[in-house]
């Protein structure tokens, strides 16, 4: 009758019309009093020691799927099965089915929510400040030792995880392709950047500026594109193994991927072939010449 189910569902596949209509029935009110239902709230599973579990075993993917919803304020997403694996907790993350059997909906209970965006929005600025410190240990060792750590030194010396090796590879060595000439903040921090520096370093700005990497690069993408640099060397030009970033090979001949189907946005790094929320083969390349 609906007094301990907080959601009452009916099938769209449902035929004929049906009509859910409260009534009042007086014996309910003694029942919620002895069962004090009036004050009743379901249990919430723990959510920060969930992501506390995720960062210790270093789950990727999971922590990936919980960003992408809150950055789209989204509580659930239909994926491709293939296409990913998710960690599932009980009143946390949930797979649901849908009629293909390849496919699957998975989200997040509504009664965590609050709680779980909000912490994932801490992870997210702590993962950004981890990322850059992380890369000043990599661009000192290269001005120490003359030359880049290789993948084991990076993993020795510089704390970086095994499956993170290629996306530092490409924040020390890339551009981000996006056009950011309309960035107020970049603005202002370029020309920071230019006043205390004449051939201002990817190093400079992330130790001596203080950016994160995120800023650092877009910062570098706005010198250049408005030449007041030709180039963004990863560490002070002195320095004669630094090379300058450039923007990502694949990058530099398309400039998005969307799919057809869901609309949504994908990244061109690991060259899709379908899209891993919805499965389907119809993605859209739009092509930049430089």
């Amino acid at each position: 009758m609906g007094i301990l189910k907080p959601l009452y569902w009916i099938s769209s596949g449902s035929s004929g019309n049906r009509e859910v209509i409260p009534k009042y029935i007086p014996f309910l009110d003694s029942i919620m009093d002895n069962l004090k239902l009036k004050k009743w709230m379901p249990d919430k599973p723990n959510v920060k020691d969930f992501i506390e579990t995720l960062k210790t075993t270093h789950d990727i993917n999971t922590m990936k799927f919980l960003k992408d919803l809150f950055e789209r304020n989204e509580l659930c997403t239909l994926i491709y099965k293939k296409g990913h694996k998710i960690t599932s907790q009980k009143g946390i993350i949930g797979f649901y089915s849908s009629h293909d059997p390849e496919f699957a909906y998975v989200g997040i209970s509504f009664l965590i929510q609050k709680d779980l965006f909000s912490l994932i929005n801490e992870y997210i600025v702590e993962e950004l400040e981890e990322k850059t410190q992380k890369i000043i240990k990599i661009l000192e060792y290269e001005i120490k030792n003359g030359q880049q750590p290789s993948n084991k030194e990076m993993i020795r010396f510089c704390d970086v995880h095994i499956d993170e090796i290629d996306e530092y590879e490409m924040l020390i060595n890339e551009l981000p392709s996006e056009s950011v000439s309309d960035d107020i903040d970049i603005k202002n921090k370029a020309n920071e950047a230019i006043k205390q520096f004449d051939v201002p370093s990817l190093y400079d700005l992330l130790k001596t500026l203080q950016y994160d990497i995120k800023t650092a690069r877009r910062v570098g993408k706005y010198l250049i594109d408005h030449q007041m640099v030709n180039e963004l060397l990863r560490t002070p030009k002195e320095i004669a193994s630094s090379t300058p970033l450039k923007p990502s090979v694949k990058s530099s001949k398309i400039e998005k991927i969307i799919c057809y189907n869901c609309k949504t946005p994908l990244s061109d790094r690991e060259n899709p072939q379908f899209c891993p929320y919805c499965g389907s083969s119809e993605l859209i390349r739009t092509k930049k010449k430089f």
